[in-house]
């Protein structure tokens, strides 16, 4: 899947495209952080990622499947 991310003041938007497994998708996330010194940084937001033309393992035709992560991420940097 390829992303593309851009700041957006405090947040910061990933758009995201390409296969899921063995279908094509989509993924968008919107996060909101703040910066904690020089090497951490702390941001919470969600994620939402759609599916078409889902099949499972037991091939059973299942359509268009979304879900919804909600997120928590501590980066360090060194």
């Amino acid at each position: 899947m390829g992303l593309l991310a851009f700041p957006a003041g405090p947040g910061k938007v990933k758009l995201g495209a390409g296969l899921i497994g063995n279908t094509f998708g989509i993924s968008a996330e919107m996060t909101y952080g703040f910066s904690l010194g020089n090497t951490l940084e702390l941001r919470a937001g969600v994620r939402s990622t759609t599916a078409w033309n889902v099949t499972d393992d037991k091939s059973n035709e299942l359509g268009t499947i979304s879900w919804l992560d909600g997120l928590i991420m501590l980066g360090f940097n060194l």
